[in-house]
């Protein structure tokens, strides 16, 4: 069954290629939401992976090179997030048999270009909108069962971030002046 036909929104994906032993590469991904004309999309996502190593349960993230992305992201009043429903598509009621061996990742190198984020949160009234140029880092500790995680210098350009506080102004129409 084909994504489109399980989420029920379009999807487009214009090129993918693993340059074998150690690189996948998505070019101009793109995912309608259902409440939102972009959920989201991506010019080039590039994760430099030793494939091999997958065959043993372990991928080894040299490095992930984001470029071009935006994000509309949106939190209902009752809590649920508006790309709930892709999960819920690919989620299984089956129950394994068997545990599973554990799969270890690891991760090095982070570079984001050009990358933009709207969080519409309907349940707190926090508004944001975020936006950079570039942000790259070399991970120092990546733990998902500790769920620890620790990074040397970042280089962080062209930041602009917009907040609205909603909430605040409901509760400030509320207040009465003494």
């Amino acid at each position: 069954m084909s994504i489109l036909k399980k989420i029920k929104t379009p999807v487009s994906l214009e090129r993918v290629y693993i340059g074998f032993p150690n690189s996948l590469v998505m070019e101009n991904l793109y995912l309608k939401g259902q409440d939102v004309d972009t959920l989201l999309a991506v010019k080039k996502l590039d994760v430099g992976l030793h494939m091999l190593k997958l065959i043993n349960s372990t991928a080894d993230i040299t490095s992930v090179d984001l470029e071009g992305a935006r994000a509309n992201v949106v939190r209902k009043p009752d809590g649920k997030f508006n790309f709930d429903y892709i999960i819920d598509a690919f989620a299984t009621s089956d129950k394994e048999e068997s545990p599973s061996k554990p799969f270890i990742i690891s991760l090095d190198k982070i570079n984001l270009k050009d990358i933009g984020v709207t969080f519409n949160d309907q349940q707190s009234k926090n508004d944001i909108k975020l936006y950079f140029k570039s942000f790259d880092t070399r991970v120092k500790k990546f733990d998902l069962n500790k769920n620890t995680y620790a990074v040397n210098d970042i280089n962080l350009d062209g930041l602009q971030l917009k907040l609205k506080q909603g909430i605040v102004e409901e509760v400030s129409k509320k207040v009465e002046k003494k």
